[in-house]
């Protein structure tokens, strides 16, 4: 089950992205709450000068997103993915602003946006599971890069295919709750 393109969102942690509990400044915090619509509509922080994330193909992606654990555990782990994800070319509003004049505003009074969007979305449910899959980060090739691209992109170095491995095996292995 190889996916030809794996992308890595480092994201503010929360335990359900649903829209309560957020850790941080919690852009993402409704990236695994399922749009009136049917799709998830996920946040990733800005790449410099503001700009969303722009791979070269935009569709067909394998999102994995992994947050910062603080506190007795810490380090990188995943949180959940998106399959067959589609990278828009622009911060988007979510859509809920165009059906609910009451959904909230983020908490510096903009709107939340979103720039990747898929119909499929798998979220590790607990703090335990999602250790079990932890990052090695060691040689900090993900930092605080907003986006990493592990398979799909231009660059094809060893470190890139180890973190697409893994990925990979978290889809496999991790017992997930579908929002």
């Amino acid at each position: 089950m190889p996916y030809p393109q794996i992308a890595i969102a480092n994201v503010d942690y929360s335990q359900k992205y649903d829209g309560e509990n957020m850790q941080g400044y919690g852009y993402e915090r409704y990236n695994f709450k399922r749009a009136p619509d049917g799709h998830f509509y996920g946040y990733v922080r800005y790449m410099g000068e503001g700009v969303a994330p722009r791979p070269v193909i935009r569709e067909g992606w394998l999102v994995m997103f992994i947050a910062r654990l603080t506190g007795p555990i810490q380090g990188l782990v995943p949180v959940g993915w998106y399959s067959n994800a589609t990278f828009e070319t622009e911060r988007e509003d979510r859509p809920e602003y165009s059906i609910d004049g009451h959904f909230p505003l983020a908490p510096d009074g903009k709107r939340y946006s979103y720039c990747i969007k898929s119909n499929e979305a798998f979220l590790i449910p607990d703090q335990e599971d999602r250790t079990t899959f932890k990052f090695d980060n060691s040689a900090n090739h993900i930092g605080s890069a907003s986006i990493i691209y592990a398979r799909g992109q231009l660059a094809h170095d060893n470190w890139r295919e180890e973190f697409a491995a893994h990925i990979e095996r978290i889809v496999r292995e991790a017992r997930c709750e579908i929002p």
